[in-house]
């Protein structure tokens, strides 16, 4: 492979933990516990820890991924898992549900590093490998949140154009390896995973066929799909490893990736690439094709 694309939210992007907590706190207790819910009793009673809340998007993503729903079912259930996963139930349940719905539709949410997010990006720039963020957005703020997470604190992410083009110095300038990787953001170019579209601007940013360049996403639905009706190799990130397709690769941590890099072999030579970005700097998207309806649980 010649280049890797990431999905933002869930691969590299998580929702800020202390906000989810302030969301459930009117209904859970003070220390996560349901309301109601003795101290002692830990069968409901687990605190909602970060590891507990990392845990349970993935696991709304696999109810979200289920082949069935419009993009309106697929997000209610992903909510709906994803407190389930936190151990509620009953009234609490629904209580949660609205209150994540509520959490999940504010801006900035997505500014958690997700777990080995950081040490793979600066490990894939050590190997020179080109990378492109691809990423459904409500709010077009993907570069933004990428960078107040530190996942490429120097130089900072910067959003492709409908056009294809990523502002910035020209490509092969002295400062063009200064800019910061391309983020192609669904609210930015008019177009969402799973539509093969939005797959075919990174294309254009990287300046790269469709068979050198590998995708990472946690959904199969919407990354997988997408990706791979693009004509790109696909990786489904499932760290609890309980998707029921297993007709794609998955892994189930991020930093598994490099070992999937490695056994494909080391990226051919190209004395023109920078590590985050590619000559169509300089180009245009020609043809995206049309725009589907997004799957999108709140952010991918």
């Amino acid at each position: 492979m010649r280049a890797v694309s990431l999905d933002a939210g869930g691969v590299l992007l998580l929702p800020e933990p202390a906000r989810v907590r302030a969301a459930l706190a009117p209904i859970l207790g003070g220390r996560g516990r349901p309301v109601g819910v003795p101290p002692g009793n830990r069968a409901r009673g687990a605190l909602l820890a970060d590891d507990r809340l990392v845990a349970a998007h993935y696991a709304g993503m696999l109810a979200f991924d289920r082949p069935t729903g419009s993009a309106a079912v697929r997000t209610l259930r992903y909510r709906t898992a994803y407190a389930a996963a936190l151990g509620l139930g009953g009234e609490t349940l629904t209580a949660a549900v609205a209150a994540l719905g509520s959490c999940f539709a504010e801006p900035g949410l997505w500014s958690s590093p997700a777990p080995g997010a950081r040490l793979v990006v600066r490990l894939l720039a050590a190997r020179r490998l080109p990378v492109v963020v691809v990423s459904n957005t409500e709010h077009g703020d993907a570069a933004v949140l990428l960078a107040r997470a530190g996942i490429w604190p120097d130089p900072a992410p910067v959003a492709a154009g409908r056009d294809g083009r990523v502002p910035g110095p020209a490509f092969g300038s002295p400062l063009g390896p200064r800019i910061g990787p391309p983020v192609v953001d669904s609210t930015i170019v008019g177009t969402a995973k799973p539509d093969p579209a939005i797959f075919r601007h990174a294309l254009a940013v990287l300046d790269l066929p469709a068979e050198a360049v590998l995708h990472v996403g946690d959904s199969a639905a919407a990354d997988v799909a997408g990706a791979e009706a693009a004509g790109l190799a696909a990786v489904h990130l499932d760290p609890l490893d309980r998707c029921p397709v297993r007709s794609h690769r998955h892994i189930a941590a991020l930093a598994e990736l490099l070992d999937l890099l490695d056994a494909d072999g080391p990226p051919e030579p190209d004395a023109s690439s920078a590590p985050f970005a590619g000559p169509a700097r300089r180009g245009r998207l020609d043809e995206a094709g049309p725009s589907a309806a997004p799957l999108s649980h709140e952010r991918g």
